[in-house]
């Protein structure tokens, strides 16, 4: 699954509820809400900007797959 901005927020929390979802992509989307505080166990890529990856670095730790 993938998403650009909300739509990439939107991916992390699916990937969570859902373990069909097998991987992931964020396209320059914040993560906030359910997706900023999951721990994911599937391959999720992370593509932005400068501002969008500063804001992911509480996200890398529990990024596992």
């Amino acid at each position: 699954m993938f998403g650009q901005s909300l739509g990439g927020a939107t991916t992390g929390a699916v990937m969570y509820a859902d373990r069909r979802v097998r991987a992931g992509i964020n396209l320059d989307g914040r993560m906030f809400g359910p997706g900023s505080t999951v721990v994911l166990d599937q391959p999720f890529l992370l593509v932005g900007t400068m501002l969008s990856s500063s804001e992911w670095v509480g996200l890398w730790p529990r990024l596992r797959g």
